[in-house]
């Protein structure tokens, strides 16, 4: 805990509570993750990155990343399963881990897969979830209208009501 709290610049109270609130949200997780056919994966930037001075393979020094500023979540869009799991990372090998850690069964129920238009997403998809089709909202509201950016924003969560039969009408009026 001692070594959490240097390598994150904090007192080891924050530590230990920050330690502690992710051991209780690690115990409420199902044990098995719940079978999905429509999954959901997308990012959530937090904060600012961490990193820490290290020596290189060469005797020089680099920066290594500590703390990246990305999580990447993966939820249940259609069976109300909600939140599957998180990762800390905005890589394909983050998500593939993920994706890969799930049992066999799991990995083959999943039939859609739901983006944004991020390579990186794509990239894993493609390599641990072969058999399935990737979904990208933005590009079939900008086929189906012809608008894109941020004139499409109403467009797109009209489509995306439309297919998932859900709303936040409080958070994103049309």
């Amino acid at each position: 805990m001692v070594q959490a709290a240097r390598d994150f610049e904090v007192s080891w109270p924050v530590a230990n509570t920050a330690a502690a609130a992710a051991a209780a949200a690690a115990a409420a997780l199902p044990k098995d993750t719940p079978s999905v056919t429509h999954l959901g994966i997308d990012e959530t930037r937090h904060g600012k990155a961490r990193f820490r001075l290290v020596e290189a393979p060469d005797g020089g020094e680099i920066w290594e990343v500590v703390a990246d500023r990305w999580d990447v979540g993966q939820v249940d869009l259609v069976g109300g399963a909600g939140l599957l799991g998180q990762v800390e990372g905005r890589t394909a090998a983050s998500v593939s881990a993920w994706i890969g850690a799930q049992a066999r069964q799991w990995r083959a129920g999943v039939q859609v897969v739901a983006i944004d238009m991020c390579t990186v997403f794509k990239a894993a998809v493609r390599d641990s979830l072969p058999h399935v089709s990737t979904w990208w909202p933005q590009i079939l509201a900008a086929i189906t209208t012809g608008v894109t950016n941020t004139a499409s924003e109403g467009i797109n969560r009209a489509i995306k009501t439309d297919a998932f039969i859900f709303t936040r009408i409080y958070a994103n009026p049309l």
